[in-house]
């Protein structure tokens, strides 16, 4: 399954195995770190063969900015292949 997280100005994607769970927009979402949770709110699924594809939303956890979770995500047993976005033309997190 491919996840996208929307934070901000940024874009995280990365390659998850399918939640146990259904998921539907609006649901919350929770993405154990190293140390620390984001919580996101499911904004899209596409359900399709060979791969879904679930959207995510969430602010920036505090003291941390893209590029920390993303880090911290390709660490993770559960995240593969991820790659961030700073989607904000200046460069700034």
């Amino acid at each position: 399954m491919k996840v996208t997280l929307v934070m901000e100005h940024t874009r995280i994607s990365f390659d998850a195995p399918p939640p146990d769970l259904l998921v539907i927009p609006g649901a919350s979402f929770e993405l154990p770190l190293n140390g620390y949770v984001v919580s996101a709110q499911v904004e899209e699924v596409v359900l399709s063969y060979p791969v879904s594809q679930i959207v995510l939303a969430s602010p920036a956890p505090r003291g941390r900015n893209f590029r920390d979770v993303a880090v911290d995500l390709a660490r993770t047993d559960y995240a593969s292949n991820v790659t961030a976005e700073d989607l904000d033309d200046d460069g700034a997190d």
